[in-house]
């Protein structure tokens, strides 16, 4: 499946790191930023203090949603648990 600027979002409902869910329908600001990461991988690090600009840069008019696709059976590094604490000591300022 592949999607095009301008495209509608795809629904989801994910929880976040602060234990609440959110859905596609939550955020109602004028532009959506959705960025698949993770926590292991260096080049996500690399683009986490640009992702925390923008929001901040942006924040009237946008929402970050960062998404970690990765399985944690076979990237443990990226388990719930350490999403927690990576977006903790990382100080996301968007919803992960």
């Amino acid at each position: 499946m592949g999607l095009k600027i301008g495209d509608g979002i795809v629904p989801f409902k994910l929880t976040a790191v602060d234990g609440k869910e959110y859905s596609d329908g939550f955020f109602r600001k004028k532009l959506l930023l959705v960025v698949f990461t993770c926590n292991h991988c260096p080049y996500a690090e690399a683009y986490e203090e640009r992702i925390k600009q923008i929001q901040e840069e942006f924040e009237d008019e946008l929402d970050v949603v960062g998404i970690n696709s990765n399985d944690d059976v076979g990237y443990p590094e990226d388990s719930f648990e350490k999403m927690i604490e990576r977006a903790r000591d990382a100080e996301f300022n968007f919803y992960y």
